[in-house]
């Protein structure tokens, strides 16, 4: 095999770029990593073992990005079709992550057999080359709008909420939920959802992550959970986080914070409820439509009257008469009862 740096890009200097690039299968979204130094073409074509898809990547302008989304071989330069033999010299790539691999590479033969490419004229068939064994056929589309389909190939759907989000996003940017801790939640069935969040407290959340570093907003969305009595919701968040960043110094403080806060606001708000309780008026009582002198008038009455008819009972007037004169006094004059 000849000198990568001398088959390819001469002036290309590799100490300064990472020995191993990470793609994903832009079917899958499966990660690889493929070895610099293997690398002998500008459009090295790769064969997911999972999905079996087959896609490329630009050298060496990936060398100067983390991380990139292979490019289905369709997209290719190359007017007809496209065959690829199961017969050439092709190293897959393995399933652990990252993975060192070799980029699919075309043998001697093959390329005799194919012959040289020439462009053909618009409008007419495209040609293809008969092998034996498997072969790998793509038409070419030239009405695909190239960014267009990047950009849908990258997107994919949140778990949660279904949105659609860039290749890569960790954080769904519809509603906000860690992608890969709900996936992993929901597989353990630990997921719950027995108080949703309202949406002033998610959009808060939203521009938290936008701008983590800005403190400012972590303290809204503080304030703003407690206040609408969703610090569990703000606190498992905070928590999420730090799930997939350990030690994240301002997470730890925030979830402190929230955890004191949510306290002290459970308590105003039962001060206030018990406040509230103490201004209201108290019940009238009820009076009774009998008042209590005019029992005793009438008992008085009575044994007045049994005094008088009885003559065993003569004692029984002194006592009625003494009895209703303590109760007219008690109640006209010294005003004590009613």
């Amino acid at each position: 095999m000849e000198n990568f740096e001398n088959h390819i890009h001469p002036n290309l200097n590799l100490s300064k770029h990472p020995v191993v690039v990470h793609v994903r299968c832009p079917d899958c979204f499966k990660q690889y990593g493929v070895q610099v130094s293997e690398i002998t073409e500008s459009k090295p074509r790769f064969e997911c073992l999972d999905c079996k898809t087959q896609f490329w990547i630009a050298f060496p302008e990936v060398l100067e990005q983390k991380e990139v989304i292979g490019f289905p071989v369709n997209w290719l330069n190359t007017p007809g079709q496209r065959i690829l033999d199961e017969s050439s010299s092709a190293v897959k790539m393995s399933r652990e992550v990252p993975d060192v691999v070799a980029p699919i590479k075309e043998s001697e033969k093959d390329i005799k057999d194919s012959g040289p490419i020439s462009p053909e004229p618009q409008g007419s068939p495209s040609s293809s080359t008969k092998k034996e064994g498997l072969r790998f056929s793509v038409d070419l589309d030239p009405t695909v709008d190239f960014q267009e389909s990047k950009k849908a190939l990258a997107e994919f759907p949140c778990p949660k909420c279904e949105g659609l989000n860039p290749g890569g996003t960790k954080e769904c940017r519809h509603c906000g939920v860690l992608i890969e801790v709900f996936k992993l939640r929901l597989k353990e069935g630990r997921f719950t959802l027995a108080n949703p969040p309202s949406r002033p407290v998610v959009t808060a959340w939203e521009q938290v992550i936008g701008d983590y570093a800005n403190t400012k907003g972590h303290q809204n969305f503080v304030d703003l959970a407690v206040r609408l009595g969703q610090s569990t919701y703000a606190i498992g968040k905070y928590k999420s986080l730090l799930e997939v960043y350990p030690g994240d110094e301002l997470a730890e403080k925030m979830i402190a914070q929230l955890a004191v806060l949510s306290v002290h606001h459970s308590l105003g708000t039962e001060e206030a409820r018990k406040a509230q309780k103490e201004r209201e008026p108290l019940p009238a009582v009820k009076k009774s439509k009998v008042s209590f002198s005019f029992v005793i008038v009438m008992l008085s009455i009575v044994i007045i009257s049994l005094g008088y008819f009885v003559p065993n009972l003569r004692n029984l007037m002194g006592i009625g008469v003494s009895l209703l004169f303590i109760t007219l006094a008690l109640r006209y004059h010294f005003k004590l009862i009613r």
